[in-house]
């Protein structure tokens, strides 16, 4: 019965020590300092130091300007942080990374949060109302803004894509003389030697003299006998 509760509790006690220890070293990792996923936001900096201008204090476009800015900022944030989430997610299911990025993530979501909350206050001190559509009108800057780069990009893309394409004809044009020269071989016939043997017997063909007669052949004895009987 002994040897039988010996493993047992070994084995009860090995898993409940290491449970407990990763329950430590969870807590200790969280209550550590991280670093935040956005360091540095440049868009705020600027606006928040054109509020904080006294002598000349900032004209109220510029301060309107800046805060769309911010707002098309956070609004590239707002995707970045959707799609890292989603990966993050799937990297932490597999074990390729710790759960420390999904708290990281979560920090950075209550701070894009706090951030536009900010941003929504500001508008409507501006004016009332505009926080409510103030996202939308950065949207559709930021849709603006890739569209003029994908267009101002255009003429690079034409050039390495006509680049591209004469380095192909020029290998089609030298392959393809190759390949002609290959099936006109292929496809000519060999010449068959012709056989004496093989060629039909001469046709016997009247002959025409120098006199315009026919030449004579010699008869027989039996056409000899009728001639003679026609004449008696």
């Amino acid at each position: 019965m002994t040897s039988v509760l010996v493993p047992v509790v070994y084995v009860v006690v090995l898993v409940g020590s290491l449970y407990i220890f990763s329950q430590f070293y969870r807590k200790r990792a969280a209550g550590r300092i991280r670093d935040p996923w956005w360091p540095v936001h440049p868009e705020r900096d600027v606006y928040i130091s054109l509020l904080q201008q006294i002598d000349p204090p900032a004209p109220e476009y510029i301060l309107k300007a800046a805060l769309l800015r911010r707002a098309v900022a956070d609004v590239t944030r707002i995707h970045n942080m959707r799609e890292d989430k989603q990966a993050a997610t799937v990297l932490v299911q597999k074990g390729s990374v710790g759960d420390d990025l999904l708290v990281r993530l979560q920090a950075a979501e209550k701070e894009l949060e706090t951030e536009i909350l900010e941003v929504v206050g500001e508008a409507n001190s501006f004016k009332e109302g505009w926080g409510s559509y103030i996202f939308q009108t950065a949207s559709e800057m930021l849709a603006n803004e890739k569209t003029r780069e994908l267009y101002t990009s255009l003429p690079k893309l034409k050039s390495e894509m006509a680049q591209k394409y004469d380095r192909q004809k020029r290998t089609k044009a030298i392959e393809s003389p190759v390949s002609l020269t290959s099936q006109s071989v292929a496809s000519t016939p060999h010449a068959v030697p012709k056989s004496d043997s093989l060629a039909p017997p001469p046709t016997p063909q009247s002959a025409v003299t120098n006199d315009g007669e026919e030449p004579t052949t010699p008869l027989s004895p039996s056409s000899r006998t009728k001639k003679n009987k026609k004449r008696k």
